[in-house]
């Protein structure tokens, strides 16, 4: 990756000096990307920290619960708990 690297830095030196203008940002741009896309696509995709994951389940609605004023911490200002309204189960 890194004699790609190099390459691609001379061509851009040596063209842009010399005046060849967009055609050579072009293929400079296609050289690094190629030359970089294997080594992006070697490394693991990695899911760390998250817990739990689920993928699936379905829609319930809660209806007629009661809203209520609650305090979410001791000391803490009261806030309105509604329970209605739309989650994910399962």
């Amino acid at each position: 990756m890194d004699a790609a690297l190099a390459v691609a830095a001379n061509f851009r030196s040596t063209e842009f000096n010399s005046g060849g203008g967009h055609h050579g940002r072009l293929l400079c741009s296609a050289l690094v990307t190629l030359a970089l896309r294997p080594a992006l696509a070697d490394e693991d995709i990695v899911l760390r920290g998250m817990g739990s994951f689920h993928v699936g389940g379905r829609v319930v609605e809660v209806k007629g619960k009661e809203v209520c004023m609650i305090v979410r911490q001791p000391g803490g200002p009261q806030t309105k708990l509604d329970p209605n309204g739309q989650y994910m189960v399962e």
